[in-house]
């Protein structure tokens, strides 16, 4: 009814794997012990997970975190390709996929130390004509989005409520992200927030609260 969850003691996937289960999802941090203690080893063991998944037609972020090799196909596309010896490292990619059951396959390998496998996608609104604004559920911008959407300005008064329907009100983070042409020239960029604010203009980074 989940993840097909198949270890194997080696980090090529290669041979019988040494456990079939099924796995509710791909969200793991093993630390330094086994998947499947006594079983599975603690290093040099490497997973496969597969299943088909109903998505709704449309452009999805796909996000990774992991402690060794990660990849990702969905609807039998490659979409991340990051297999290879690696600190905890979290990759992002964009893809429109079709609407309907889609095959979907995560492979990992762990070397040694750390072990973390972690996959999630969040549908991305079809266009983004002002600022892309991503609205995650934590301080520092890390993981998947709870949502992307199309933001006219970036002028917010919250005072004591939640961005979006469903967020907490507290312990949140935002990126906007935008091209513009800007005549050359000198400007003065202004912020005013309650917490944190950044604010790359040109890749450099001018204002950093």
């Amino acid at each position: 009814d989940n993840w097909r969850g198949e270890y194997f003691n080696n980090t090529n996937l290669s041979g019988n794997p040494v456990v079939v289960r099924d796995d509710a999802g791909v969200n793991f941090d093993w630390g330094n012990s086994s998947p499947v203690p006594g079983v599975v080893n603690s290093d040099s063991f490497s997973a496969r997970w597969s299943r088909t998944l109903n998505f709704t037609g449309g452009r999805y972020q796909i996000t990774t975190t992991a402690d060794d090799g990660i990849r990702v196909w969905i609807n039998n596309q490659l979409l991340i390709d990051q297999w290879r010896d690696q600190t905890l490292s979290t990759f992002m990619t964009e893809a429109t996929l079709p609407g309907g059951a889609l095959p979907v396959r995560i492979e990992y390998y762990e070397r040694g130390g750390g072990a973390v496998a972690r996959v999630q996608w969040t549908p991305v609104a079809t266009t983004i004509n002002n600022w892309r604004g991503e609205y995650l559920t934590n301080r520092n911008l890390t993981g998947n989005p709870f949502a992307i959407r199309d933001d006219a300005a970036i002028d917010f008064g919250w005072g004591d409520g939640a961005p979006l329907s469903g967020m907490d009100r507290d312990n949140f983070s935002v990126r906007w992200t935008r091209t513009l042409n800007l005549t050359p020239g000198r400007y003065r960029f202004t912020t005013a927030t309650d917490d944190g604010v950044r604010l790359w203009v040109n890749d450099r980074l001018i204002i950093d609260r």
